[in-house]
């Protein structure tokens, strides 16, 4: 059992540091459109991280609830996830940084809301112009 949750720690390490290394990349090239095989691979990150726990018989933690909604903004190029911090404390999702319009800070919102065994979520997001 015990052997199980580091194995599970280990790849939702990974997959955080994955997602992480995925928006350094695309945040110089957000110019290009890459459709929707970007938008699909960052969508099954945030599927899998959410399975893992599922599969490996824990319940969904605060980190698997945090790389989800990442990889879940992430897979939205109207959104520029890299200017928003994603932290999560009780299942209590908390968006903090800075959007350029409200329509982006609704859509954030509604996507954090959208992640299985996300409680509520905080908006602490700014509007920039």
């Amino acid at each position: 059992m015990i052997l199980k949750r580091i194995k599970v720690y280990h790849l939702r390490f990974f997959l955080l540091i994955s997602l992480t290394s995925l928006q350094s990349l695309l945040q110089p090239l957000k110019a290009y459109s890459f459709g929707d095989s970007i938008k699909k691979a960052a969508e099954n990150v945030a599927e899998g991280t959410v399975r893992v726990s599922r599969v490996a018989g824990s319940k969904i933690t605060d980190a698997s609830i945090t790389s989800a909604v990442k990889a879940s903004l992430l897979a939205d190029p109207s959104i520029e996830a890299y200017r928003i911090n994603v932290d999560t404390r009780k299942k209590v999702v908390y968006l903090k940084g800075n959007v350029n319009s409200q329509k982006t800070m609704v859509k954030a919102i509604h996507k954090a809301q959208r992640i299985k065994g996300v409680r509520t979520v905080v908006n602490m997001l700014r509007i920039y112009h």
